[in-house]
Order: structure tokens, then C-alpha cells, then sequence
């Protein structure tokens, strides 16, 4: 009797150890859900200083895997084109990595002069700087050549926030030397790799001095040290 006893207390606590993780895993996994909800909700932070170089900050979206984004509803093109290449690169960054999409756009604005020599139409075909390089060649058939360069940076950190910046929030920054360039959308992915799991399920061996006989139990452990 006393045997079964002991056996109905240790599958009840086995049971009982059990439900405890799995919830505690299911409240991890909707901490990142909604986590990474608030950051594809962030709105992109702009700068631009006075030689025309730009710079983009927005959060990042942060998991401990590479399928968070499926566990995510939107119609957002530019989260469909995340989730796209997060997908197909994840073996790249499952073991830590990120991977942003940048939607940029560059506009110059130009008029090509109309010069007359002679009566005949010549046409001021050419638009160059340091960033661009534009020519053109009217005729029966138009040649056309453009050359951009963009000059990004990209950077993926942490900064600090909080009382005695104690705090560390994940971010991505895009810069833009390029002065023609903006940005219409930016959306980073970051796997960082779990902290390592200090509760567990264990088996206690011990005597009991008072019954003088050897215990056995089973309960949640919490490891100090791993070896």
C-alpha cells in the first residue's frame, strides 16, 4: 500500500512539474509575440544632417528562433518580404544573426536644357555629382546610363534606457551617405540565443533519518552551477 502510495505522489508531482514548464514556455512564447507586435508596429525615426547623409532607426524584432514571424498576422508587404527571407536564410541565423529588408528610393530632380547652335536642337544630356552620374544621348533611338552610389551602413545593437541606463534596448540603423536616398520602410530580425534553462525536472535521491529508509521524489530543480 505504501508503495503505491509513493508511486500516485511521484507521478503527481511529475504531472504537476510538467504543467508548470509548458506554461511557463507558453508565456515565454507570447512575451515574444507581443513583443515583436509592438516592434513591426514601431515607426521609422529619421535624421538627416546638412550634407544630406541620412540616417533611419526603428526596433528590432527580437526571438530566440527563426519561426516567430509565422506565429504573426499581417498584410504588410514589407513584414510578408521579412518573414520571406527570414524563411529562406534561416540557416544562416539560427544559431544568431540578423536580417533586415530596407525599401529605399532615390529621386533626382533635373531639367536637361535645350541649347541651340546654328538652329539645330542640342540638348544639355548630362547630370553628374559625387552620388550620380546621368547621360543621355537623344536621337531616333535614346541611349540612357545612370550610375548611383549609395554608401549604406548598416548597424544592429543595443542601446541603453532607464534608470542609470540599466536598461538595453534592441535596435537597427540604416545610414544613407547618398543624399537623394529615402527610405519608405525598414524591418529587422534578430535570433539571439537562449539564456541557458536553470529550472528542470530532477530526480531526489535522499534517507529519511526518522523512517530510516531511503526517499525518492521527483520535483523542479533550479541549477546554480552546470558541469
Amino acid at each position: 500500500m505504501k508503495t503505491i502510495k509513493t508511486i500516485l505522489i511521484i507521478a503527481f508531482s511529475t504531472i504537476t512539474c510538467i504543467f508548470v514548464l509548458k506554461y511557463h514556455e507558453s508565456y515565454k512564447v507570447n512575451q515574444e509575440v507581443n513583443k515583436a507586435y509592438v516592434a513591426l508596429c514601431d515607426s521609422l525615426d529619421f535624421y538627416r544632417d546638412k550634407s544630406g547623409t541620412l540616417e533611419v532607426k526603428t526596433s528590432v524584432i527580437e526571438s530566440t528562433n527563426t519561426e516567430l514571424l509565422d506565429k504573426i498576422k499581417s498584410k504588410d508587404e514589407q513584414v510578408k518580404k521579412l518573414r520571406e527571407e527570414v524563411g529562406r536564410l534561416s540557416k544562416y541565423i539560427r544559431k544568431g544573426g540578423s536580417i533586415s529588408t530596407i525599401k529605399a528610393t532615390v529621386r533626382i530632380d533635373t531639367v536637361f536644357k535645350t541649347i541651340y547652335i546654328d538652329s539645330t536642337k542640342v540638348y544639355n544630356n548630362k547630370f553628374e555629382d559625387k552620388w550620380v552620374q546621368l547621360y543621355t544621348s537623344p536621337g531616333l533611338c535614346t541611349d540612357f546610363s545612370l550610375k548611383v552610389n549609395l554608401n549604406p551602413t548598416l548597424v544592429v545593437g543595443y542601446e541603453s534606457y532607464g534608470f542609470l541606463n540599466m536598461k538595453k534596448k534592441p535596435f537597427s540603423m540604416v545610414k544613407f551617405e547618398n543624399p537623394y536616398v529615402n527610405v519608405e520602410a525598414f524591418k529587422t530580425y534578430k535570433v539571439v540565443l537562449p539564456r541557458p534553462k536553470r529550472f528542470g525536472i530532477g530526480i531526489h535521491l535522499g534517507y529519511d533519518l526518522i523512517q530510516k529508509s531511503p526517499t525518492l521524489s521527483v520535483g523542479i530543480n533550479y541549477n546554480l552551477l552546470e558541469f
